[in-house]
Formats: structure tokens, C-alpha cells, sequence
């Protein structure tokens, strides 16, 4: 999607199933949530469908995880999710359910690879999924489904949809092409709205782009990108919501694929669909990357 659209930019400077397998690697488990021990780690798998909250502690998130059914998945601040090496994660939070990431300055939540340090790349996961019952620019029967290979519906007709929370959370080595020109970025919104709170959030190392919004209303503030393969802020099919303190750091090994700080597009081929895609963003910085 090339197709240059209008953004209102200010200070801009561009330089009942719940499928959820607990492995504590001793047998000994009695559930997440249950607040053993913070250094043991359990597996997320499946379907969501009741809410649950997970204790701070280690979690690995096996496979495309869906949260659904109106559930809540709560993630207690201090917590690392990890994505399973074999099997690539992503966490899908669908229509009518949330998330509650909300975590601290000094114990933020944290969802990278699964690997050692050493050994993290790009790509090792897929990322974050919201969606939600905002309005776009896209049929409502049938809604549109979001990129990535997970098949879900997103938008509606609810601009103040609720998702849930994420703050003071860290996306790390995500970013996968599910299917041709369907890729999960580190945090993509299909529909999500002003009800849901994005705030102090950083995407690093993404084998794509680090946020994607798919139409929808809602706001967020203090975002971070940093060294992404791809676009650092994507807006697409009627988005209409407010970002203020923006920050982009480009890596110049990471810039691989003409990415582009900002990329906003109505939809795929430039048509007048209604609502116009027309981000209003705040306080951005855009850093390219080193010349030598």
C-alpha cells in the first residue's frame, strides 16, 4: 500500500475452553495465576475463552494463541512472555475480548523470543494482534479480516470499542509473513477503539512493521520504534485516532525493504472510501539510520 494520503501532523521533525498448558518442568503446577514461583516458566496455547490473569512471572506462548468469547487475558506488570522456538507465537485478541498489559516504568511487560540472547533475531515470533469494533472504511457484512494469517474479523460500528490496556510494554525479534503481503507486525490494531489505552510502548528488532493500524479510533501516546525491517508506523482503511510522542530509530542493517517512517494509505488502491485514513499525530521524531 503506496498510496500517499493527508495526515495532520504537529512538531513533526523528521530526521468454555480454555486450552492453556501449564509446563513448570517439574509436574507441579496448579495454574497460571496461581502465584508460584516468578522463575518457572508455563506454556500458552490455543484457544482463551474465559478470563484469566497471569501472576508475574516467566510465560511461553506457543502458536497462535486467541483470546475470545468476551474474555479478559490480564498480564500482571514484571511478567516475560517468551515465544516458543519450534513452534512461532502470536497473542490474537479478538472482537469483544482485551488484554490488560499494563505494566510499570521500573517492571514493564515483555513479550520477545524465545531464544538465548545471543541467538534473537528478527522474525523469531509473530507479535501482538488487537482487534476491535471501531469503525473503518471497509464493509461491515462481512467485516474485513486482518492480515497475518489468523482468519479473524475486525471493525464495526462501536468508535469507542474497548480492547483493553497496554502500557509500559516492550515487543521484541517479532514480525512474520504468515501468507504473501499478510505479515503480523510487532503490535497490529484492526478496528480497535478510543476505549483502549496504548501507551509507553516500544517495538524493537521487527522483521516488519513495528505498528499497523487498520482503520479504528483509537489513541495512544509515548511509542517507540526501533530498528524494524519495515515501515516504523503504518495507517491504513479509515484511521482516525491521535498519537502524540512518537520515536523512530532506524538500524541501517534492518532497513532492507524501503521502509518508510510513515506509511498511509485509504486503502489497497487509492480509493474515496469514507472514512479517510487521517492520523493525527503530535511530537514525532523520525532518526535515519548511520551512514557508515
Amino acid at each position: 500500500m503506496k498510496q500517499a494520503l493527508v495526515i495532520t501532523i504537529s512538531a513533526l521533525t523528521l530526521s468454555a475452553c480454555i486450552k492453556v498448558d501449564i509446563n513448570d518442568g517439574a509436574g507441579a503446577g496448579t495454574g497460571i495465576g496461581d502465584g508460584d514461583d516468578p522463575n518457572v516458566s508455563k506454556v500458552l496455547s490455543g484457544t482463551i475463552d474465559k478470563s484469566i490473569t497471569l501472576s508475574k512471572g516467566n510465560y511461553t506462548l506457543r502458536g497462535y494463541v486467541y483470546v475470545n468469547n468476551g474474555a479478559t487475558l490480564t498480564i500482571e506488570a514484571g511478567s516475560i512472555i517468551k515465544s516458543d522456538i519450534t513452534e512461532k507465537g502470536a497473542l490474537i485478541i479478538e472482537r469483544g475480548s482485551k488484554l490488560i498489559a499494563d505494566g510499570k516504568a521500573d517492571q514493564p511487560i515483555v513479550f520477545t523470543s524465545g531464544k538465548s540472547p545471543s541467538e534473537r533475531a528478527p522474525g523469531d515470533w509473530g507479535g501482538i494482534i488487537l482487534l476491535g469494533k471501531a469503525t473503518t472504511n471497509r464493509p461491515t457484512s462481512p467485516a474485513p479480516i486482518i492480515e497475518g494469517g489468523v482468519n479473524r474479523p475486525y471493525g464495526g460500528t462501536e468508535p469507542g470499542d474497548n480492547s483493553g490496556i497496554l502500557r509500559y510494554v516492550r515487543i521484541e525479534f517479532s514480525g512474520i509473513a504468515a501468507e504473501p503481503n499478510s505479515e503480523i507486525n510487532g503490535l497490529t490494531c484492526g478496528g480497535v477503539g478510543s476505549g483502549t489505552i496504548l501507551e509507553n510502548i516500544q517495538v524493537s528488532y521487527g522483521a516488519d512493521d513495528a505498528y499497523e493500524f487498520f482503520g479504528g479510533t483509537v489513541n495512544a501516546k509515548n511509542l517507540v520504534s526501533f530498528a524494524t525491517y519495515d515501515d516504523d508506523f503504518d495507517f491504513d482503511f479509515g484511521y482516525t485516532g491521535k498519537i502524540q510522542f512518537g520515536v523512530s530509530l532506524r538500524d541501517k542493517p534492518s532497513d532492507t525493504d524501503q521502509a518508510n517512517g510513515i506509511e498511509c494509505d485509504n486503502d489497497g488502491t487509492g480509493t474515496t472510501a469514507t472514512p479517510f485514513t487521517k492520523p493525527y499525530l503530535s511530537n514525532f521524531t523520525f532518526i535515519g539510520p548511520y551512514d557508515t
